[in-house]
């Protein structure tokens, strides 16, 4: 009933919108990826998180102190959304969820788990595409991938729960220090000689 609810309103056009003209994008550049040296698509995504984390975190230390919000773009604007998650996504897999999750609490007005809570509607077709990619290029190594899988299904809903419990600007500079910690931990990875 709240699913049909939501699918019927505002957010439901948003999400079909991002999903149209983010899917095609995903599979093009999910191509390209996996043609891309592994270490300079780990910097590129290190770099990526960095930028997106002090944006973030700029945003949070500005929550309360900003005034009034801009008003919300117009729906439409979504397909741009859309068309930038899509290459995200492609590249770097979750690229367009991380991306989004800012682009839609500052721009079209949604609350962080809003925000959070949309980003994985529209992501989740382009997922399945990404692995289509990525696992016909034998690129996924399913021993790991797969109980990683599990793990993680079994875990969402504790890690929901936790999320829509946190005040906004709290869960923003969670999500902040979690996504510094993985740069780093990447970037180490890809220095190391």
């Amino acid at each position: 009933m709240r699913i049909a609810k939501i699918l019927g309103g505002l957010v439901g056009i948003v999400v079909l919108l991002l999903i149209v003209t983010s899917l095609p994008v995903t599979a093009l550049t999910a191509h390209y990826a996996t043609v891309i040296p592994s270490r300079t698509l780990r910097l590129a995504f290190v770099a990526f998180l960095v930028v997106l984390a002090a944006y973030i975190a700029w945003r949070a230390l500005r929550l309360g102190h900003e005034g009034q919000r801009p008003p919300a773009l117009p729906w439409p604007f979504a397909g741009l959304l859309g068309l930038v998650t899509g290459v995200l996504s492609g590249l770097f897999t979750i690229g367009g969820a991380i991306f989004s999750v800012p682009v839609l609490t500052t721009y079209f007005g949604l609350t962080q788990i809003g925000a959070q809570a949309t980003s994985l509607a529209f992501v989740t077709p382009g997922a399945f595409i990404s692995l289509a990619v990525y696992g016909s290029a034998g690129d996924i190594d399913w021993a790991i991938g797969l109980p990683l899988a599990v793990g993680g299904v079994v875990a969402v809903p504790f890690g929901v729960r936790l999320a829509r419990a946190l005040p906004d600007r709290t869960l923003r500079l969670l999500f902040v220090a979690f996504v510094l910690v993985c740069s780093l931990a990447l970037y180490i990875h890809a220095t190391r000689g």
